[in-house]
């Protein structure tokens, strides 16, 4: 399979219409030999959103931090903006989908390390592929584990979605188009037979799934 270094950097579009009183994120990648396309749309009942930019920054001769957007909310119980997604200048994008509920806390996993603020934001400015994503979170503790599972994909098209099982960390990992979250829960069939990584393709997913939902962030990179 040839892996192109394009990564596609598409769009970013807010739609803030009517509240909507529940949190229903769907995420979805569509890849193909030569590009890698990921969407995301973020359900919350939230009316302060936001997208955000961080530079490339080098804390020492040697040590880069990736430059990344952020796209997020800023929910009441929340000092700052969250960045519920986000992608790197390397073409590592991500986001998470709530509503599970597993057996995760740091008392039983004292090897892994807090760290300071987001650990997803710490993931993009310093991973630049899948496989550095998953060896930053065999490292590095995620409180949301319990109740979240991230899909994290690259610009090769690979993908993985990391979350706990059984209280321990759990890694499903694809080379292929796929969907996670709210969506398609309520249709396993959202992405068709043309999985082909066009703007065409992914609105048309996004419009299916949009019909059951009001309040969005809506991004595709």
């Amino acid at each position: 399979m040839k892996l192109s270094s394009k990564f596609l950097f598409l769009c970013s579009v807010f739609f803030l219409l009517f509240p909507l009183h529940s949190y229903a994120c769907t995420i979805f990648t569509l890849t193909d030999s030569d590009n890698a396309l990921f969407c995301n749309s973020e359900g919350a009942d939230v009316s302060v959103t936001r997208i955000w930019f961080i530079p490339v920054t080098y804390s020492s001769p040697g040590e880069r931090k990736y430059g990344c957007a952020f796209l997020g909310v800023k929910f009441p119980t929340f000092r700052s903006m969250w960045g519920q997604g986000g992608v790197n200048t390397e073409g590592l994008a991500y986001d998470f989908v709530a509503g599970f509920k597993e057996n995760w806390e740091k008392n039983n996993n004292p090897n892994l390390k807090k760290v300071s603020g987001s650990s997803a934001e710490r993931m993009l400015e310093s991973c630049a592929t899948v496989e550095e994503a998953i060896a930053f979170y065999k490292k590095y503790w995620e409180a949301a584990f319990s109740y979240s599972k991230i899909l994290i994909a690259d610009r090769t098209g690979k993908s993985v979605i990391i979350g706990v099982k059984d209280g321990k960390l759990d890694f499903k990992i694809s080379k292929h188009s796929r969907g996670f979250g709210y969506g398609f829960i309520k249709n396993s069939n959202l992405i068709g037979e043309d999985t082909k990584p066009t703007l065409v393709n992914a609105s048309l997913i996004l419009q299916v799934f949009r019909k059951g939902n009001c309040n969005q962030i809506l991004k595709c990179f």
